[in-house]
C-alpha cells in the first residue's frame, strides 16, 4: 500500500484532486495503487511530481504535468494528471526496477540494468547528450553494455551505480573530476572512485555521496551548506573534490540519502551483538539540523506565528548529529 501527505497543489498526492488535506504531516491512502490491483515494490518524489514502480516492473506518475516531459506522457494541454497513469512507451517494453525523478528529470533502470530517463534538459541532466527536453522516455547511449543497478538524481546532476561498482555521472558537475563547474552532456565513469567498491549513490542539489562496501562515505560537491561531513581541509573551498568524508562517531554506514542541502546515514556499532541490541542510528548534517541530538542550537525556536519550530534557523554544521527519533 501507498501512502502519501504534504503539499496537493498539483495532485502530486494521487488522491484525484488538489483540495488540500486537513492534516498534512498524515499520510493518505493512494487508493489507486491498491496491492489487490498492483504491488508496489517502490516510489519517488520530487518537486510536484510523484512515481511508482510494481512488482511487475510498470511505471506509474502523477502531479503537475510540465511541459519538460518528466511525467513521461508526453506533450499534453493537461495542466496536472491526478491520479497515478501508467507510462505507455514503457509498458510491455521494459520491465522497470527503479525510478527516480528530480521533479523536473526522470531517471528508470530496467531488471537487466539498461537506463532510460525524459524531461528536462537543463545542464544535460537527463544524459542524452544535449539540453533540450525530452518529454517521452529515451534509451541512454552513453550507458549501453554497462549493466545499471541504481541511479539518484539532483536538479542539475545524476548519478548511476554500475553493476561492478563503479560510479557514473553526467549533468553539471561541481567536484566530480575537478574543483571548477563544468558540464558533462554524456555519462562520464568518475576515476577518483574506481578503487572503491560502491553500492549505493545519492545526490542532493548541488553535492553527491557514495557508499562503499566497507561502509566508508565518500563526499563531493558545494561546501556552503555542510552536507559533506566535517570539512576541515576544504573551508576555503566552495566545492570539494572526492574524498573520504570524516563522520566523528556515524560508525559503519549501511545506508545514505541526500536532501537539497543536507546528508543523512544509517549507521550500526561495529560488533554484531551490540548492533543487534541498539538497532541502527540515524545521523544528519547540514541545513536544518534543529532535531538532531546534541546539537547546540537545538533551543526551540518559533517562526513568526509563535507556532512551530523553523527546522532551517540552525546554522549548517558538517559535523553529523545524531537524529532524536
Amino acid at each position: 500500500r501507498v501512502f502519501s501527505a504534504g503539499s496537493n497543489d498539483f495532485g502530486q498526492l494521487g488522491i484525484g484532486t488538489v483540495s488540500k488535506q486537513r492534516d498534512r504531516n498524515r499520510g493518505v491512502e493512494v487508493r489507486d495503487l491498491s496491492e489487490e490491483n498492483s504491488p508496489i515494490g517502490g516510489v519517488s518524489c520530487g518537486g510536484h511530481v510523484s512515481f511508482a514502480v510494481s512488482q511487475r516492473g510498470e511505471i506509474w506518475s502523477w502531479g503537475r504535468n510540465e511541459a519538460s516531459g518528466v511525467l513521461g506522457h508526453g506533450i499534453s494541454n493537461q495542466r496536472a494528471i491526478l491520479a497515478p497513469t501508467s507510462i505507455a512507451s514503457l509498458r510491455r517494453k521494459i520491465r522497470a526496477a527503479q525510478v527516480a525523478t528530480s521533479g523536473s528529470t526522470t531517471l528508470c533502470i530496467s531488471h537487466l540494468g539498461a537506463a532510460f530517463s525524459w524531461g528536462s534538459g537543463i545542464c544535460g541532466v537527463h544524459g542524452h547528450g544535449h539540453q533540450l527536453d525530452e518529454v517521452t522516455s529515451k534509451a541512454l547511449a552513453g550507458l549501453a553494455g554497462v549493466p545499471i543497478v541504481q541511479v539518484s538524481l539532483g536538479p542539475r546532476h545524476a548519478l548511476a551505480l554500475g553493476e561492478s561498482g563503479e560510479v557514473i555521472s553526467w549533468g553539471l558537475m561541481r567536484g566530480t573530476f575537478k574543483a571548477e563547474a563544468e558540464i558533462q552532456l554524456i555519462p562520464k565513469v568518475i576515476d577518483a572512485l574506481l578503487d572503491v567498491h560502491v553500492i549505493q549513490v545519492a545526490a542532493g542539489y548541488d553535492h553527491s555521496l557514495a557508499l562503499s562496501d566497507q561502509g566508508e562515505v565518500f563526499a563531493w560537491g558545494s561546501c556552503a551548506c555542510g552536507a559533506l561531513g566535517n570539512l576541515e581541509d576544504h573551508l576555503l573551498q566552495n566545492h570539494a573534490l572526492v574524498h573520504k568524508a570524516h563522520l566523528g562517531n556515524v560508525g559503519f554506514v549501511r545506508e545514505v540519502a541526500c536532501g537539497a542541502y543536507h546528508s543523512l546515514f544509517l549507521s550500526v556499532v561495529k560488533g554484531e551483538a551490540e548492533a543487534k541490541e541498539r538497532g541502527p542510528d540515524l545521523w544528519i548534517c547540514g541545513m536544518g539540523v534543529s532535531t538532531a541530538e546534541g546539537n547546540p542550537w537545538r533551543a526551540d525556536v518559533m517562526d513568526g506565528d509563535g507556532d512551530k519550530p523553523d527546522f532551517l534557523a540552525a546554522p549548517p554544521t558538517g559535523i553529523p548529529l545524531k537524529m532524536k527519533l
